[in-house]
């Protein structure tokens, strides 16, 4: 980062880093620790591929749709300065189980929801309980990994979310042509309930903090006003609200968008929703070694370049994909692009937030910095379907999205400079 040093202490590596584990055992490390974000991804993502079969189901508009999304987050997002706390007194092993297990338990309850109202109530349980996932899996990165190469590893394990996603947006489709979407999520939500139990049997991380750290760590009010007088974090934080808003917008609607606006089939929308999260599993870690080894960590940069590169792809979609009749292994392949910039921030975003912390302190950091993606994952996707319902198609909801991300790229490439 550019940006002139802080008068804090900036080093975010607990007392249990000095056993940092090495070579196979920290891969091994990290791999249990993105099983997490598989098991979730898997379900939220797989359920977004569900949706051309639930809106048959409850006849509701593209708009509506976009609430599930904005419902989940709104309980994820009110929860992230607690559920950052909570990590740094409790560990990340036991973040990952609390997550894994609450997502898992609730998504097999949308099987038996009657009506639309209570799928979005059970979202909104299912998001408190995401909100632990995300401080956990970065509390356990920053324990893992000391040298230089944290972006690509804070990517690897947030490239879990890409991979389970990916699976389930490929398979549960599939499995609800067959059973049904009711039965598609009873299976996704078992798959979670079992990587929470891979976490529990083979990991062997994240104890907490000590009681004399937590004894020195401030309340949540000076902590809130902590965030308005660092200038850093919130130039920081207001990126991550783009990110945030691109990636639910674009995650929430991309297999309706494939349906309605293009005419593929559920389950060919469900395997197009699939090849965008590819590139999304693949993005992180990819983007993450960009900034580690060619822009030597410059975290500032990299952020930027990414911002310009999604605002590029939402202008091919928004362009040509929606006005050209693309073969398929053109659409998919520019879907997987597509994934590959709307989803390789969170990894470089957590990455600078995590090299921000305070000692001790890299939860409730994490969950600090969270508002500001969750805000953007909330008030995006309606606003995005709504625009379509207008228009009748998705064409001005791409161009919009292009303009918003130009604008908030350009906003933090300013007010961040030396």
């Amino acid at each position: 980062m550019s940006e002139p040093p802080s008068t804090q202490k900036t080093v975010s590596t607990p007392q249990s880093l000095s056993h940092a584990p090495v070579g196979r055992t920290r891969l091994r490390t990290l791999f249990l620790i993105s099983a997490a974000y598989v098991a979730v991804g898997a379900n939220v993502q797989g359920f977004r591929a569900l949706f051309p079969f639930v809106l048959q189901d409850f006849t509701i508009t593209r708009g509506q749709a976009g609430l599930y999304t904005s419902f989940f987050f709104l309980s994820a997002t009110g929860a992230a300065l607690v559920a950052g706390r909570a990590i740094d007194r409790l560990g990340a092993k036991a973040g990952l189980l609390l997550g894994v297990g609450c997502v898992g338990v609730l998504m097999a309850l949308h099987a038996v929801a009657p009506w639309y109202g209570l799928l979005l109530a059970l979202a909104f349980a299912a998001g408190a309980g995401f909100s632990v996932v995300t401080p956990a899996v970065n509390l356990g990165v920053m324990e893992a990994v000391t040298s230089g190469r944290r972006a690509l590893y804070m990517g690897v394990a947030h490239s879990g979310g890409g991979v389970g996603g990916f699976a389930g947006a490929i398979l549960l489709p599939l499995v609800g042509g067959l059973v049904g979407w009711r039965g598609a999520v009873l299976v996704s939500g078992a798959f979670a309930l079992l990587m929470g139990l891979t976490i529990q049997l083979f990991y062997r991380g994240g104890k907490g903090q000590v009681s004399t750290e937590l004894a020195d760590q401030p309340k949540l009010s000076r902590l809130l006003l902590g965030v308005v007088k660092d200038r850093r974090l919130l130039r920081v934080g207001m990126f991550g609200l783009c990110l945030g808003m691109t990636m639910s917008a674009v995650s929430t609607h991309f297999a309706l968008f494939l349906h309605q606006d293009l005419g593929l089939t559920e389950t060919w929308a469900g395997l197009g929703l699939a090849a965008l999260l590819l590139g999304g599993a693949v993005g992180p870690p990819g983007w993450g070694w960009v900034s580690d080894a060619l822009l030597r960590g410059d975290r500032r940069r990299g952020l930027s370049l990414l911002g310009v590169a999604a605002a590029i792809m939402c202008l091919v979609f928004g362009l040509l994909v929606a006005t050209l009749h693309m073969p398929l292994p053109l659409l998919f392949l520019l879907s997987v692009g597509l994934g590959f910039v709307s989803f390789s921030g969170p990894g470089l975003y957590f990455t600078t937030i995590s090299e921000m912390a305070p000692a001790g302190r890299t939860g409730i950091t994490t969950g600090l910095a969270l508002i500001f993606a969750r805000v953007g994952v909330m008030v995006s996707p309606p606003l995005f379907g709504a625009l379509a319902d207008l228009s009748g198609t998705y064409q001005a909801s791409w161009l919009a999205l292009a303009c918003v991300i130009l604008v908030f790229t350009g906003a933090y490439r300013y007010l961040s400079r030396a």
